[in-house]
């Protein structure tokens, strides 16, 4: 890989940029130019032409920070390092201009769109972000994890970041993550923010919704900054604000989830999508969420049902399996059950009868701690 030295000298060419580009600079140097394409059909002579007006920096400013005349990608302090935030950003602004305009109308439409642009730029560009697309882009080809933290550090120094900043942590999809891993690219989902496959860039918005009835987390995502990465984790509480859920869809490529369910009241399947023959951390049986051996029972959506029967084969349940499902009243329990976590049925206040396919002795039930609420069910065992 790269000597920290090079690593080192194109920060502080980064450096030289961002003294430069702040939002008072998007103000006075945000312009654009018309653009023409001719469509050909077919019929050769079935053609037309398409118009956009596009945003771009003006000569002052492309003569400060250069642009690559082929493709007008911004570039850093006239390097041949391409600087893709602030080229995402202007482009995200592409406007269509009706071509029924006379010369002065258009004039006075294209003004109107420059005042709405700086606006724009001014209120969404983040040069927190700019940096952390610099550092990614930076050190996509950089696996080695001393490496990394060594150039973090000197970013974190070089722009004032304080040491608790964390180039590992992003927002996409209405979805923030951290980074786990970089080659694979995993990441864990850390919190849910707006309605899934919708998100928020820039000037463009979407209607952030965080209660709907099928909640699908996918197995890889394309990030424009990161490429393609991988779900693996799922944190705590991520699903909170799904109240009015119904059904969670998670994906296959997930190898740890911390309890995240006990405020989804309406929840009434977990679901995973997966081939017989495919070897994965879960699984799902009649949409209740287990081990992917099938040995423990992991989680109970609070919906399921008012009775359940874990399957044969079950040797544990774990720790907060059954947390704040009221719904549920009794449960049977087979005879290959060993273990009983501590708090798996946390806040079961409706939870009346559990009925075990095997002797007492048998069977290590681990309890209740803290405030677990008024959970006192009959125990039924076999002689």
């Amino acid at each position: 890989m790269n000597s920290i030295d090079f690593y080192y000298e194109k920060i502080d060419l980064f450096k030289k940029q961002l003294d430069i580009i702040n939002s008072k600079f998007f103000t006075e140097h945000i312009s654009g130019y018309k653009f023409h394409e001719l469509i050909t059909y077919s019929n050769p002579d079935n053609n037309w032409v398409a118009e956009e007006y596009i945003p771009i920096l003006d000569e002052d400013a492309i003569s400060q920070i250069g642009i690559n005349p082929k493709n007008k990608m911004y570039l850093i302090m006239h390097t041949d390092m391409i600087d893709k935030y602030l080229y995402e950003l202007i482009s995200s602004l592409r406007t269509n201009v009706p071509k029924t305009l006379n010369s002065k109308e258009y004039e006075e439409v294209t003004q109107e769109k420059i005042k709405e642009w700086r606006k724009t730029l001014q209120k969404y560009y983040d040069r927190f972000e700019h940096i952390k697309v610099f550092v990614w882009d930076l050190l996509k080809a950089e696996y080695n994890m001393s490496t990394r933290h060594i150039v973090e550090n000197y970013v974190q120094k070089t722009f004032n970041l304080g040491s608790n900043y964390k180039f590992s942590e992003f927002s996409y999809d209405g979805m923030n993550f951290e980074i786990i891993s970089y080659n694979p690219l995993h990441v864990r989902l850390k919190s849910i923010t707006g309605v899934l496959g919708n998100f928020t860039t820039y000037g463009k918005h979407t209607v952030c919704l965080p209660n709907q009835e099928h909640v699908y987390i996918p197995e890889k995502i394309y990030s424009l900054w990161l490429g393609y990465f991988y779900i693996v984790e799922i944190g705590k509480s991520v699903f909170d604000s799904l109240s009015k859920t119904k059904i969670i869809s998670l994906p296959k490529s997930l190898k740890k989830i911390d309890w995240s369910f006990w405020e989804c009241s309406n929840l009434e399947r977990i679901e995973i999508e997966r081939n017989d023959y495919e070897t994965t951390s879960y699984k799902t049986i009649d949409g209740v969420l287990y081990t992917g051996d099938g040995l423990a029972l992991c989680a109970y959506p609070n919906n399921h049902g008012e009775s359940y029967e874990v399957p044969e084969g079950v040797v544990s349940i774990k720790k907060f399996a059954f947390k704040s499902c009221e719904s549920i009243k009794t449960i049977f329990l087979p005879s290959s059950l060993q273990k009983i976590e501590i708090n798996a049925f946390y806040r079961c206040t409706n939870l009346k009868r559990l009925i075990c396919k095997m002797k007492r002795e048998n069977l290590t039930f681990e309890g209740f701690t803290g405030d677990f609420g008024n959970v006192n069910p009959e125990w039924y065992f076999i002689e």
